[in-house]
Parts: C-alpha cells; sequence; structure tokens
C-alpha cells in the first residue's frame, strides 16, 4: 500500500488536532463566525441552515473535505469550518458600565470632578 505525502500530511494534522477527525457521532464546533450548512457537499448546493461560532454540530459522515452533520438540521459543512469543542466556553466580553461611587457625587446628583452649573471657566 502507497500512501502520498499528502496523505501522511494530513494524517499527522489530524493526530496533532489541527483538523477534525469527524468520526460518526463525534461533537464539533463550528470554528468561524458564520457558516453556510448546504444541501449537498458542494459549494454550490443550497444553503439549508446557518451556524455560527460556538454551535455544536454531531457528525453523521463525512467526505473528503466535507462533514455531514444531524440535529436541527441534516446538512453538509465544509470541514475547515469545524474544529474540537473547547471544554470552557469563554464568556462573552461586555463593555462595563462604570458608575461613580455615592460618596463621590455632589448634591444635585453630579459627579465629583464635573463642573457644577455655572462653574464653568
Amino acid at each position: 500500500m502507497t500512501i502520498n505525502r499528502f496523505g501522511c500530511g494530513l494524517a499527522a494534522l489530524i493526530l496533532v488536532g489541527l483538523v477534525p477527525s469527524g468520526a460518526v457521532g463525534e461533537s464539533l464546533q463550528v470554528s468561524t463566525v458564520k457558516v453556510n450548512c448546504r444541501q449537498s457537499p458542494s459549494p454550490r448546493a443550497a444553503v439549508e441552515a446557518q451556524f455560527v461560532r460556538g454551535d455544536r454540530v454531531a457528525v453523521a459522515g463525512r467526505t473528503r473535505y466535507w462533514t455531514r452533520i444531524e440535529g436541527p438540521a441534516s446538512c453538509w459543512i465544509n470541514s475547515r469550518y469545524l474544529g474540537p469543542v473547547r471544554a470552557v466556553a469563554r464568556p462573552a466580553l461586555r463593555p462595563a458600565v462604570i458608575e461613580p461611587a455615592a460618596s463621590l457625587r455632589r448634591p444635585g446628583g453630579q459627579a465629583a470632578g464635573s463642573p457644577l452649573r455655572g462653574d464653568l471657566r
């Protein structure tokens, strides 16, 4: 049996986890901002559903470049947009609203350090 260099390289990437193995029944996670899930394994196939980064999908089958998923939609996603499920999800970053402490407020509700009416020089 002859194995070409591409096959060896792909096998090595699968072993180190850079390309998802996609075994049937395995869960994978969408690793891109948004991905189309298609009716067949082709970039020209009709879009059945869309998934966003962090969505988990169950593997139902594979071809060389595509992974068939099952769940809310049974369709095909290009395998390069799927990765292993992260053990701990990162919390969403939200901007903090910082309010001055009540003790720093002036009478009338203005924060210390802000000019009072008529204090503009």
